[in-house]
């Protein structure tokens, strides 16, 4: 994963959410599932569980579409981390902050995003459509880094009711952008048959890095994931 700036935090509103009126609408016109969390999640239907990293969507865009759906190719190259930071250059990341977002860092170009500060994505380096490999959504848990834990939790036991049949694996580990080791991120993968994965992240930054810590919730094509474990870092 890259570095991702902080966000403002969004009070009391939950990372993912499920507005099940609005899922049964979109899943009759254009055959998407929302990505959410809701305490009510034991009335997701079996074909939900059965669904693909495809079929689900943050703020609306899922793993596969094109950017140029949403953003006109002026306004994607813009949105373009100038410092991408991976030592192999196959995919390209950015992001888009949502039109509240006071940071300084964010650019003209703005999401009107219902539940995230941010979103951010990955597509191939020269790909003249865009497509998306990588999307996730970012919370900002400033000088929290226990709540984000929490939430972290709450999301991961709603993603194994999600992904039955994905294998689990947690850990704990340096981020790899940081010299020094001290900045963690603390993990929930969920890797699905196919390759592809969905994940939970709370990123613990160091003082020294000056970025507050956030909740990161993603979805991840099987090319994304190989790459990120076997050739981003290295």
């Amino acid at each position: 994963m890259g570095v991702t700036p902080p966000w403002v935090r969004i009070p009391h509103l939950p990372p993912l959410i499920i507005d099940l009126q609005n899922f049964s609408f979109k899943v009759k016109l254009i055959m998407k599932k929302i990505l959410t969390i809701i305490l009510l999640c034991f009335m997701w239907s079996h074909t939900v569980l059965a669904a693909g990293i495809e079929d689900f969507e943050i703020e609306g865009i899922s793993v596969g579409d094109s950017l140029l759906k949403y953003y006109s190719e002026k306004d994607i190259k813009k949105i373009i981390d100038k410092k991408q930071k991976y030592k192999d250059k196959s995919f390209v990341r950015g992001a888009i902050c949502s039109k509240d977002n006071p940071q300084t860092f964010c650019k003209k170009v703005r999401g009107d995003f219902d539940t995230y500060d941010a979103i951010q994505f990955h597509f191939k380096k020269k790909d003249p459509e865009y497509k998306l490999y990588m999307i996730s959504g970012i919370r900002e848990f400033a000088d929290d880094i226990a709540g984000c834990k929490l939430e972290k939790s709450k999301i991961a036991k709603e993603l194994r009711s999600i992904f039955p049949d994905a294998r689990m694996e947690s850990k704990k580990s340096p981020h790899p952008s940081d010299k020094t080791k001290r900045s963690i991120t603390h993990s929930s993968y969920y890797f699905l048959k196919d390759g592809s994965s969905s994940r939970i992240q709370c990123y613990e930054w160091s003082k020294k890095i000056k970025t507050p810590d956030y909740l990161k919730v993603s979805l991840d094509h099987s090319e994304y994931v190989f790459w990120a474990k076997n050739k981003a870092w290295k």
